[in-house]
């Protein structure tokens, strides 16, 4: 998650701290309403940075989601 709130603080120019506060709700909200399988594999990216290498084009295409 910290890199998600670092490329938030850095895409909206806000501190960290808000920018972290910002990925838990975004995260939340994906947790919310992926299907089940989904919403693991999510959260097992986010605690383990390895399974996010590679992973960056996807969680970009998913904030692109956020933006419109």
């Amino acid at each position: 998650m910290d890199e998600l709130a670092k490329m938030i603080a850095e895409e909206v120019g806000i501190p960290e701290a808000q920018a972290k506060q910002a990925a838990e709700v975004a995260i939340k909200f994906m947790q919310e309403r992926l299907p089940e399988p989904m919403a693991d594999r999510l959260t097992d990216a986010l605690e383990n940075p390895e399974v996010l290498k590679g992973a960056g084009n996807i969680l970009e295409q998913g904030m692109n989601l956020f933006k419109k």
